[in-house]
């Protein structure tokens, strides 16, 4: 009897070495409000070259699962007396030999703002200068909240305020100054736009050895910027601070805020930090994340400095609980080397080729399932090894990115019926995986059963329902109420807007004829060409997505053409 107790004892050993669980819970934490990167893909030091790549890299963002950007209003060139953005653009060339590169660029002019008067509530029109601001909206903004619209998402615009430098503080000196920089920035987007930015950034990296910034003084800007939009009619704007370089003096300079000014704590709706310098520990994040909690308010890490990319933004989302992550605040750069501060490379020269960054392969598999509003779960997770973090997505469906510090295979349960893809990358987190985004066989399954993962190494994968992404499947519209009119032998070019659908979008003229010497690109919705004769031209345009399904919609327009005068 005792060699076969002894082979007993063994097998029961080795199975209880094996066994790795993450159970999904019922409780509901923090909920998602977006995967963010800062405007950035070259196109500003770019300008001539980069229209070439600017649409791919948008593409690959919204693929990774981006829904959230940063722009920016750098104090110099918003409120000034002179437009150092347009000439750069006008002329046409990269930085290299463009003229206009280092006053478009220079830390000193993006910080010297010029006074547009000496009453800051009495806003003269021309002292402030927009064409920064203009440009992203065209360039990223529009795009993105159109491609965003084809998956029944929506983008969240931040906009953020920018100052480097402890000289001509104004802003922050006279906090009436600020209200009024940010109404009329409000203003002009309403006004050339109809929209204006979902969030503001009230002051970024107040504690930058640069700026030095008090607590005192982010309170009385965000008093004075709330105040002044909401009297002004626009909507209480959804304010997030104090944006600090490091994670170790958030707390401090929130609770500064709240300190300094009750009532300015109470307009803060998402208590946001960056990660450079001294990184947080796990009691200091619980700390940030109590108190923002029982305020009722939100967290967020929006900059990071790149080492150990994946064990930060684990240790954010389970640790922080963050509800918005900006890991690589550029898009995608013109470049060869993977530094780290972006999601992706881009071959400078034709056919200007898009390259995920090692950072974004491992980070995809949050990004991309984890999408806007999800709710976390509580969980539990058996082994320190092996850690997973739940969502449920607004469509109901689970996603479980899973951080594995050892190979082993995992069982994920507390699952919703459905079926569930098993993918994982292979690898230290920060440098080129060994296996990326390998997946295992679909599995179906019923409510209450189980779902295995297996790693062969460290690394990070999910497990997720193949219908992840909420309302894919829009009704197809097109956006385009109306066309303009067209003068004989001048140039033409309007662009289409259509939203629902899946993918990419296939233009056609269905019915009738453009005016003679103007065509349609069926890809791009772009109407181009001369009108050759005077006279009106009634024509039916039908856009149709690219699963080829009955996503397609169709309207009626007229373009006349008159003889110029």
């Amino acid at each position: 009897m005792k060699p076969i107790f002894s082979t007993i004892l063994t097998l029961l050993l080795a199975v209880s070495v094996t066994a790795q669980t993450v159970t999904v819970g019922s409780t509901s934490l923090q909920t998602w409000k977006g995967w963010e990167a800062t405007f950035h893909d070259g196109l500003h030091d770019f300008p001539a070259t980069g229209q070439n790549w600017h649409n791919a890299a948008l593409d690959a963002f919204v693929d990774l699962g981006g829904n959230r950007i940063r722009t920016e209003i750098h104090s110099g060139l918003v409120e000034s007396s002179t437009d150092y953005v347009s000439p750069y653009f006008a002329d046409g060339r990269d930085y290299s030999t463009n003229p206009f590169y280092s006053n478009f660029v220079s830390n000193t002019l993006r910080a010297t703002p010029i006074n547009d008067n000496a009453d800051p509530n009495s806003i003269n029109a021309s002292g402030f200068k927009f064409a920064e601001i203009d440009k992203t909206v065209d360039s990223y903004i529009t795009p993105l909240k159109a491609k965003l619209a084809v998956r029944g998402e929506t983008l969240f615009w931040v906009l953020t305020y920018v100052h480097f430098s402890t000289s001509n503080q104004f802003h922050v000196d006279t906090p009436a100054e600020y209200g009024e920089l940010i109404l009329a920035t409000w203003q002009h987007l309403n006004t050339r736009y109809g929209m204006v930015p979902d969030a503001l950034e009230v002051y970024l990296e107040p504690d930058n050895g640069a700026a030095l910034v008090t607590s005192a003084e982010i309170a009385a800007m965000v008093m004075a910027a709330r105040n002044r939009l909401v009297n002004a009619g626009f909507a209480k704007p959804y304010i997030i601070a104090p944006t600090t370089v490091t994670s170790p003096a958030t707390l401090g300079f929130y609770r500064g805020v709240k300190t300094a000014n009750a009532t300015a704590g109470t307009y803060v709706d998402e208590v946001a930090r960056h990660r450079y310098g001294t990184a947080p520990d796990d009691t200091m994040l619980i700390a940030l994340r109590n108190e923002v909690e029982a305020d009722g308010k939100k967290s967020s890490m929006l900059e990071t400095d790149f080492n150990g990319t994946l064990a930060n933004l684990h240790q954010d989302i389970e640790v922080g609980r963050v509800s918005a992550w900006n890991g690589k605040w550029i898009i995608a750069y013109p470049t060869a080397t993977d530094t780290g501060s972006m999601y992706f490379m881009i071959n400078p020269v034709s056919p200007y080729g898009i390259t995920k960054t090692n950072h974004a392969k491992y980070t995809e598999h949050y990004m991309k399932y984890i999408r806007q509003n999800a709710l976390m779960k509580s969980v539990t997770n058996s082994s320190s090894n092996f850690r997973g973090v739940p969502f449920v997505n607004p469509n109901g469906k689970y996603v479980v990115p899973i951080r594995a510090l050892t190979s082993g295979t995992v069982t994920v349960s507390g699952l919703h019926a459905g079926t569930y893809k098993r993918c994982r990358t292979i690898g230290d987190g920060m440098n080129a995986p060994s296996i990326y985004n390998s997946c295992e066989s679909d599995v179906t399954i019923a409510s209450g059963q189980n779902v295995t993962i297996t790693f062969s190494g460290a690394g990070v994968g999910t497990v997720y329902d193949i219908n992840y992404l909420a309302n894919s499947a829009a009704p197809m519209q097109i956006v385009t109420a109306s066309l303009p009119n067209a003068v004989c032998m001048q140039p033409y070019n309007q662009t289409l807007q259509a939203s629902g659908g899946s993918g990419s979008y296939v233009w056609s003229v269905s019915s009738g004829n453009l005016p003679a010497g103007m065509w349609l690109d069926t890809a791009n919705g772009v109407i181009r060409g001369r009108a050759r004769l005077k006279g009106t031209r009634n024509f039916t345009l039908t856009v149709q997505d690219s699963q080829n399904v009955s996503a397609a919609a169709s309207q009626a327009f007229a373009v006349s053409s008159r003889l110029y005068f």
